[in-house]
């Protein structure tokens, strides 16, 4: 159980029961905006997440959710606004931000490995543990 004085979602733990937070941005998405033509698919989303917390990003089937996170992982234009990632930005330095994240579309994921919840809580482990994939500190230039 973390102290009472540690903030939850700014904190991770360093797997002796002693929680840590960092402070640093790993996501940062401000005023994002994502339009086809005329019509606005994203409309001025900002939001951040510190190092070590874990995010859900929930909405119902249309919502933009798919689009914002083909922008923030350079695979589709921002319209305007600003995203970072590990404090590279999405527009001026995508090829820093690709080295810093992992994506798997659900797409290309496979039935028992989808469905098992076994599964994805080893692969959170894994990736949220001191040194994981998803530390600010292995996207280091």
């Amino acid at each position: 159980m973390m102290p009472p004085s540690v903030n939850q979602s700014n904190a991770y733990s360093h797997g002796d029961g002693i929680a840590v937070s960092t402070g640093a941005k790993a996501i940062e998405v401000q005023h994002i905006v994502k339009k086809f033509g005329d019509f606005t698919a994203v409309n001025d989303v900002s939001f951040n997440v510190d190092d070590g917390e874990t995010f859900g990003l929930l909405g119902p089937n249309g919502a933009g959710k798919s689009t914002l996170i083909r922008m923030m992982t350079t695979l589709i234009p921002i319209t305007s606004g600003v995203a970072r990632i590990s404090g590279h930005d999405v527009r001026r330095d995508p090829d820093a931000v690709r080295r810093c994240i992992g994506v798997i579309p659900q797409a290309l994921t496979s039935e028992a490995v989808r469905r098992s919840g076994e599964d994805a809580q080893a692969a959170h482990r894994r990736a949220s543990g001191p040194g994981g994939p998803f530390q600010m500190a292995n996207c280091a230039d």
